[in-house]
């Protein structure tokens, strides 16, 4: 056999112990593999309250069922909250928004972008958030646009500006679960190799 098709030939051993180790690397890729998909992350969805009619109270219920169904842990503020508790609301939300891995913001009013602004300035919450916001706020200029969020989208790429069709034509919904899926991946990455090397100089643990 050529080296070029060598190279490409999934190997299966020429001796029974290398065949038997051939058959334990592969068990093991597939182990690693299952191991890591299987990360599920907690992920808080802010946005509309349940009894609003605004369509991104719909699309944040179908990006929950989506998370859902994809093996993550969706959170709703609303079903997080105690009534029973001496805490504000607000404080509430921030103590949801430090012990979640990601959260995703639907806003659609300037009402709920400023009460956002509390939260998402703090940089420890900023790197793990997506807020989506409609254009007309945009396109309105004054603190909303060119403040608060300017510096989330330019410092952290955390903003999208969405139209009704986004919506309705699921970008919005397409963008979140990307987003997720991508820190699953960066999580995942760091996940694994915190499990399977040592701190002190990276050498692999064969526990």
């Amino acid at each position: 056999m050529k080296w070029r098709e060598r190279l490409f030939w999934r190997p299966k051993g020429r001796t029974p112990g290398a065949q038997k180790k051939a058959a334990e690397v592969s068990d093991q890729i597939q182990e690693n593999m299952d191991e890591l998909s299987q990360l599920a992350l907690g992920i808080l969805i802010w946005g509309p309250g349940f009894d609003s009619q605004s369509p991104a109270r719909l699309k944040r219920e179908e990006i929950s069922e989506e998370l859902f169904s994809c093996g993550h842990v969706p959170m709703m503020s609303e079903s997080l909250s105690r009534s029973d508790s001496r805490l504000s609301a607000n404080l509430q939300e921030l103590a949801q928004a430090y012990a979640v891995d990601l959260i995703l913001v639907l806003l659609d009013s300037p009402g709920a972008i400023a009460e956002t602004a509390e939260f998402a300035t703090q940089p420890e919450i900023a790197g793990k958030i997506r807020v989506f916001v409609p254009n007309e706020h945009k396109a309105a200029g004054g603190l909303i646009a060119e403040g608060m969020l300017a510096d989330l989208s330019k410092g952290y790429g955390a903003v999208m500006w969405y139209s009704p069709d986004d919506l309705r034509a699921c970008r919005v919904m397409d963008d979140a679960l990307t987003w997720v899926q991508a820190r699953r991946n960066l999580w995942a990455s760091h996940y694994f190799l915190a499990r399977h090397y040592h701190a002190d100089g990276g050498a692999r643990s064969h526990e």
